[in-house]
């Protein structure tokens, strides 16, 4: 882990992260983060301890030849993320990562405790809209992979996406090569585990963000404006 820490924090050509996969959380993003950290691909710290993996805009690196081969922004639903968190008991400290403002968050004691006062109160505690459109500009230097959540399991899209990383990993990867841990990926699946209530789903807190997610194709590339 600290050699990994100074080579991130390092601006030297020697070291570049293959793949560096952040998101707002509850939308798969250790779940592959495992599955191409079994599978050679050199990823961010799954624990955060670099601070990457829920970052509220695409990290900056001195330059584009300090940056990660590939950065890979995963989201989905918003609703079923937030049920997520709240499924595992960190709801309060996911905000704290996400919201963008922390300070102004409050205490622990103050935070909806359910998803369902959560919903009734209506306020996006956790940021997402902001994470999520902060992402959506992209980045000056870098490439950056969207992936949708609900469709990342999808044949086609994962061989899209396997397809995308092993271009910027080095050394040769075949059609066969991606095709079979797209196959292992997909094989992979397992249901939510999360449940939105059904009066959080129809809430409206985040109605449009919803919609402009379902607008998108499920993996989409949005070029550096560098």
């Amino acid at each position: 882990v600290a050699a990994l820490l100074s080579a991130l924090g390092s601006t030297s050509e020697e070291f570049n992260l293959d793949c560096c996969i952040c998101s707002y959380g509850g939308v798969g993003s250790s779940e592959l983060t495992v599955f191409l950290s079994r599978n050679g691909f050199s990823t961010n710290l799954l624990t955060d301890q670099d601070g990457l993996k829920h970052s509220c805009q695409p990290p900056q690196w001195p330059n584009k030849a300090a940056s990660p081969r590939a950065v890979l922004y995963v989201y989905g639903d918003p609703y079923a993320a937030i049920a997520s968190h709240y499924r595992r008991g960190h709801a309060y400290h996911q905000a704290l990562k996400t919201c963008g403002h922390p300070m102004r968050l409050g205490p622990e004691q103050a935070f909806p405790p359910t998803l369902e006062e959560y919903c009734v109160r209506g306020e996006d505690l956790f940021g997402l809209q902001a994470h999520f459109h902060n992402w959506l500009q992209g980045s000056q230097v870098y490439d950056v992979i969207l992936l949708r959540y609900e469709d990342m399991f999808e044949p086609s899209v994962a061989v899209q996406l396997f397809q995308l990383l092993y271009q910027h990993k080095p050394g040769c990867s075949s059609p066969e090569q991606v095709e079979m841990l797209a196959a292992a990926w997909v094989a992979g699946k397992r249901p939510r585990q999360s449940v939105v209530p059904l009066a959080c789903q129809h809430s409206g807190l985040y109605a449009q963000l919803h919609d402009t997610m379902a607008q998108l194709p499920p993996l989409m590339v949005i070029p550096a404006r560098g």
